[in-house]
Formats: structure tokens, C-alpha cells, sequence
């Protein structure tokens, strides 16, 4: 993984996004992150990930505004992948979320 990092914590991966100096998302990041995602489904020992940023200040900027025009200017190769791939993640999510002191607030 290039802008991934991973850290197992007995049933809690952290998972480092890391694209200085900015940490603006990109396809590449996006499809790291959709094998990142795939992995951990298929892992029993996995109960929660945490996502976290890996640049000082930052999580995730903003999406690459530079891919933005490239979409805007392509309307069917990347807009359609972009498509196919925000699809895939909102249709697998399973978000938790939990208070500062461990509480679970739904899902």
C-alpha cells in the first residue's frame, strides 16, 4: 500500500491515510482503500477499523480537484469509475459509532 498504513490492534485495525503534503483523495487512494476494505471483510479477527490521518493536521483534506476537471472533462472512463467505486463503498458500509469513552451510540 502506498497510502495506507495498517496497525493491528487484537481486534481493531488503524488504518494511516497518508498523501503529502495535503492529503487531498485520489483514485489511487480510493482503490487502496476499497482493497483495505475487502481484506478486512473477509477477516474474522477484525471487529472495528480506525480511520486516521498520517499527515500533521490533516485527515482528508478534500478530493484531488485536479481529478475533479479530469472527470468533468472525461464524462464516461473516470466519472463512471469514480461512480462504480463510491457505490461499492456506500453499499458495504456498516458505520459505528463510539463516544470518547467507549459508549456506543448506534448504527
Amino acid at each position: 500500500m502506498k497510502h495506507f498504513t495498517v496497525a493491528q490492534h487484537e481486534h481493531v485495525q488503524v488504518w494511516t491515510i497518508s498523501n503529502p503534503p495535503m492529503n487531498y483523495m485520489t483514485a489511487p487512494m480510493s482503490q487502496e482503500l476499497l482493497e483495505l476494505i475487502g481484506l478486512a471483510e473477509n477477516d474474522a479477527n477484525t471487529r472495528a477499523i480506525v480511520l486516521t490521518g498520517g499527515v500533521d493536521g490533516k485527515f482528508i483534506t478534500h478530493y484531488s480537484v485536479d481529478e475533479l476537471a479530469a472527470m468533468a472533462d472525461d464524462s464516461r472512463g473516470v466519472r463512471a469509475d469514480f461512480s462504480r467505486r463510491v457505490g461499492w463503498v456506500s453499499s458495504h458500509a456498516r458505520p459505528h459509532h463510539v463516544d470518547a469513552q467507549g459508549g456506543h451510540r448506534g448504527d
